[in-house]
């Protein structure tokens, strides 16, 4: 009995053991079935779901779609969220902090390198509309309205709301005066807006005028999904500081048809688009004469055709994040102002392209197709903390400042939250079709830019990358297709020359990473 005793242990053991590994086998499975972290989401894969826990630092999300205005879980595993490498803001565009998120929040996540995230949070209706405000005039039934006028003078009171679909207004005037009492929620709410589309609502705006005469109040404000505004030749003036003409925000959209924007405060764009906001511009002048007031903003989506853009002492274009903007047969002219003091610019130029975060996670697109560039101050294009994907085909462009360049890619200071310091350079490709340029190309040893010269292009001037260190990622390619031409003007150093056309050394020499000297 000792020796079937002693037997007998082995195989009580054996199955214990085998218990416990089934018992694992089965735990492992449950874990493998619960879902993904976001770091096994491939770059740029985008989710919608619904939060199904947040315990502030680690988020799992159900995913689904929306249909008919109602979420619906799809019934695939849930998804792992670090919250501490994630970006999150609100379909509105405000920045939030883990605890911003809450359980049944609807958010869509865009998964980024390294198991980083961009989550953008969808605020519910009722918190919406209380940020708004109200309205002296809520337009809540389709009609059409003839030469109407709608004034306020309240506080958080805006003139006009429109949140029925078919609405139209002939020949109306719209007048703001009171001022906000929040000027973020102005911003991101479209608070005390002369004219505010929101709630799905449909406006269809033939002539007529938007007015502000209010610090914070934009002209024309069309907020949320499936909000949107038509412009056909409608004058929109504002005349206070951060006081844009019209703002497209959280998915909303905007078409101007020939119309007249004018605004003249300081941090006051003609035109927003921001937060997945819209705008398409046909024809018509977009002019902003303040401080700091660039012709355009976007952070989402513009279009324009035919316009005329022109921006006294700000930039003309501001692009930041992932932005997307395109101009066919558009005149656009800057002026930006120099500063001074605490007041100086990170740089002077006519177009800024830069980003927030990591310049790697970041990308902005800025494509032009014919018509004019005219810059009166500083750098033609300036990109910084981002990349930046730039298209110049077959447009007249001047520079007039004789000493800046043309284009520059380079780091900061960060002193403004443009990523940081030392590790905010940018990263640019700038694409010439049918194009002809003057004017120099200056990388810095944070940044990476390519040059790239196709159909017939031509570029006289001098390109040059500071030497980077060894732990520098500095790099520059110069890629010049046949029938391409481009003409030194100066001794020049880059990374690389891939030459299939013309290089006209025109005296000078050409120094590449390899110590290879080429001209002189």
């Amino acid at each position: 009995m000792g020796s079937g005793e002693t037997m007998g242990k082995p195989k009580g053991n054996v199955r214990a053991m085998l218990v416990i590994a089934l018992a694992f086998v089965v735990a492992l499975g449950v874990l493998v079935a619960c879902g993904q972290a976001a770091s096994q989401l491939e770059p740029g894969e985008q989710v919608v779901g619904q939060v199904a826990s947040v315990d502030g630092s680690t988020l799992q999300l159900a995913p689904g779609h929306m249909e008919d205005d109602e979420f619906e879980r799809s019934g695939d595993a849930a998804i792992t969220v670090d919250l501490s490498k994630a970006h999150i803001v609100s379909d509105a565009g405000e920045e939030l902090e883990p605890d911003g998120i809450a359980t049944d929040d609807l958010i869509t996540l865009v998964a980024l390198e390294d198991g980083a995230t961009d989550i953008t949070v969808a605020r519910d209706a009722e918190t919406v509309a209380a940020e708004q405000g109200s309205a002296k005039t809520d337009l809540s039934e389709a009609g059409t309205s003839i030469g109407r006028q709608f004034r306020s003078r309240a506080e958080d009171e805006s003139a006009l709301r429109v949140s029925a679909r078919d609405v139209i207004l002939v020949d109306c005037a719209v007048e703001q005066w009171g001022e906000p009492s929040d000027l973020s929620k102005a911003r991101l709410f479209g608070l005390d807006s002369a004219l505010l589309v929101s709630r799905g609502g449909g406006l269809v705006m033939d002539g007529g005028s938007v007015t502000s005469a209010a610090d914070g109040a934009a002209g024309v404000f069309a907020y949320g999904e499936g909000s949107e505004a038509v412009l056909n030749k409608t004058e929109v003036v504002t005349t206070k500081s951060s006081a844009p003409a019209v703002v497209a925000s959280a998915q909303g959209t905007l078409a101007l048809n020939g119309a007249l924007l004018t605004t003249s405060g300081t941090e006051s764009p003609a035109i927003r688009a921001t937060a997945r906001g819209e705008v398409s511009v046909a024809s018509g002048e977009l002019v902003s004469n303040g401080t700091d007031s660039p012709v355009l903003q976007v952070t989402s989506a513009f279009t324009a055709e035919g316009a005329k853009l022109t921006a006294a002492h700000a930039e003309a274009l501001v692009l930041a994040g992932s932005a997307s903007a395109s101009f066919s047969a558009c005149s656009i002219a800057s002026s930006m102002d120099t500063g001074r003091g605490e007041h100086a610019p990170v740089n002077v130029q006519g177009i800024l392209v830069f980003g927030e975060r990591s310049a790697a996670r970041q990308t902005s697109t800025l494509a032009l197709s014919g018509g004019s560039l005219t810059n009166n101050s500083g750098d033609l294009i300036f990109v910084t903390n981002v990349t930046a994907d730039i298209t110049l085909d077959g447009v007249r462009v001047q520079n007039a400042d004789a000493n800046a360049a043309l284009l520059r890619v380079a780091a900061n200071d960060g002193s403004i939250g443009w990523g940081e310091a030392g590790a905010n350079g940018g990263s640019a490709t700038l694409t010439c079709v049918h194009q002809q340029l003057s004017g120099d190309v200056v990388v810095d040893r944070l940044s990476r830019a390519t040059v790239h010269l196709t159909e017939n292009s031509r570029l006289e001037g001098a390109i040059n990358l500071e030497r980077p260190g060894e732990d520098d990622p500095g790099s520059l390619t110069v890629i010049v297709e046949p029938g391409c031409t481009w003409k030194l003007t100066a001794d020049c150093s880059i990374t690389e020359l891939e030459n299939h056309g013309t290089v006209n050394f025109n005296g000078h020499t050409l120094t590449l990473a390899d110590g290879s000297v080429l001209g002189g």
